[in-house]
């Protein structure tokens, strides 16, 4: 079976959470506001970086105006300031759209800030396997976050390191540990759904195909109320699920 299998549901969900974000690149998370033009990331703008449907960070910034260290010329001896001047020395580039390497650090944490009831994604997860920073963001957000954002710092070296929760939606996954940024494959263990459909359908195959345990239907015929739980083991071949809404581990 190889890649994750995605249907139309999940698809248009993952179109809405990653607005503004990429899938590679330096592209995203969404650049400041669209009304004024994208500042260079050597030019002496000023515009806070834009949020992803959030409303703030933990450094300040919102809608009111740039937090002080924000734009393109922070003092130096401040978080920005500091973090700047090593991405220079590095060569770490955030790319286009960003006053500084350090706006993009805030845009980051902005945006994890902002994913308070997102049931799609985890955190760590959108940053591995959405956004999907290259080297030199890796590296700024790993020489970054303590100081621009503590209160997302273990979330995101942790991500980087792929040390994250994975969240699976509608799709056809292997069974597996997958690399960060690997959405193919389903850790093997316990998940648990509460956001279903009517039309839910789950299925555990082996390695042949054949179907091992399907649900919600039991075997009494009867359709379960409530939360849905499910065991992938790592002797499946395969798990499978639609209109299921999104499959968390059990702790």
């Amino acid at each position: 079976m190889g890649r994750l299998q995605t249907t139309g549901a999940a698809a248009a969900a993952g179109l809405i959470l990653v607005t503004g974000c990429s899938d590679g690149g330096k592209d995203g998370p969404r650049p400041p506001d669209s009304s004024a033009s994208a500042p260079s990331t050597s030019g002496p703008s000023t515009s806070a970086p834009g949020h992803d449907g959030g409303s703030g960070g933990d450094t300040g910034g919102g809608s009111g105006g740039t937090a002080p260290g924000r734009g393109s010329s922070p003092p130096p001896d401040s978080p920005e300031g500091r973090l700047n001047a090593l991405a220079g020395q590095k060569g770490w580039t955030a790319g286009a759209g960003y006053a500084s390497p350090a706006a993009y650090v805030h845009q980051v944490c902005d945006t994890l800030a902002s994913r308070d009831g997102d049931e799609t994604r985890s955190r760590g997860q959108w940053l591995t396997e959405v956004h999907r920073p290259d080297a030199d963001r890796r590296a700024l957000l790993r020489a970054g976050a303590s100081d621009l954002c503590p209160r997302w710092a273990d979330t995101v070296v942790n991500a980087l390191n792929g040390v994250y929760e994975r969240w699976y939606a509608d799709g056809e996954f292997e069974i597996g540990e997958p690399a960060p940024g690997d959405s193919s494959l389903i850790v093997p263990g316990t998940y648990r759904t509460g956001n279903r459909s009517r039309d839910c359908r789950w299925e555990r195959r082996d390695a042949s195909g054949a179907v091992l345990d399907s649900g919600p239907v039991t075997a009494s015929g009867r359709t379960p109320d409530g939360p849905l739980t499910v065991t992938v083991r790592a002797t499946d071949g395969s798990f499978s699920t639609t209109a299921c809404g999104t499959w968390k581990p059990v702790d």
